[in-house]
C-alpha cells in the first residue's frame, strides 16, 4: 500500500504544524534530529582507553558501570534496561569476562541465568569511566551554556526523556 503523503500534508497544515518554529520547517527538524543521532552514534561507537584498558566502546562502558552498580544483575535484566537483545548483551559481557572485568555466578532465577559481578579491575575502570563521563558531561554543560540558559538545557533533557519513550513505543509496535 503506497502512503498517502497528500493526507500527511493536509494534517500538517490543519493542525498548524508544517512551519510551526521560525521558519524551522519539519523537514529541518528532521535533518537535526538525523545529523545528531549520526554523530552521536558515531562517539558511542569510538572506543575509549583508559589507562591502558582494553579499548571498549560506550555501551561496553556504561554495561560494565551498571554492573557495577547493580552486582548480581543478569543478562537479560541488563538487556531490558538498555533496550538491546540478549544475544548483544551476551556478546558484550562475554567480551568484558575475556578482558577479565566481569565474573558470573549460578542465579538462583534458574537454569540458564547468572548473576554478573566486576571484578576489581573492573571496579577500577568503571570509577574512571564514571570520572570521564562527569568531567565530559561537565564540560558539555558549560559549553552549551555558552549558547543555551539553563532552563533551555532543562528542557531539552526533559524533551530528550521523552523523545526516548517515544522511540521505545514504536520500537515496541
Amino acid at each position: 500500500m503506497l502512503f498517502n503523503f497528500k493526507g500527511v500534508f493536509e494534517k500538517l497544515m490543519e493542525k498548524n504544524l508544517y512551519n510551526l518554529f521560525d521558519g524551522f520547517d519539519l523537514i529541518d527538524k528532521a535533518d537535526l534530529v538525523l545529523k545528531f543521532a549520526l554523530l552521536y552514534k558515531d562517539y558511542l561507537n569510538r572506543p575509549q582507553t583508559y589507562e591502558g584498558f582494553t579499548k571498549l566502546n560506550m555501551l561496553e562502558m556504561h554495561v560494565l558501570t551498571s554492573i557495577f552498580r547493580s552486582p548480581g544483575i543478569t543478562a537479560s535484566d541488563l538487556a531490558q534496561n538498555w533496550n538491546r537483545t540478549l544475544s548483544l548483551i551476551s556478546q558484550i559481557t562475554s567480551k568484558l569476562k575475556k578482558a577479565g572485568l566481569i565474573y558470573t555466578t549460578k542465579s538462583s532465577k534458574g537454569k540458564g541465568f547468572y548473576n554478573i559481578y566486576v571484578t576489581e579491575e573492573g571496579k577500577h575502570l568503571s570509577h574512571l569511566h564514571i570520572a570521564n563521563d562527569i568531567n565530559d558531561v561537565s564540560n558539555s554543560m558549560s559549553y552549551l551554556l555558552k549558547y543555551c540558559s539553563p532552563e533551555a538545557l532543562d528542557n531539552f533533557y526533559l524533551v530528550l526523556k521523552h523523545y526516548i519513550d517515544l522511540l521505545l513505543i514504536d520500537i515496541k509496535n
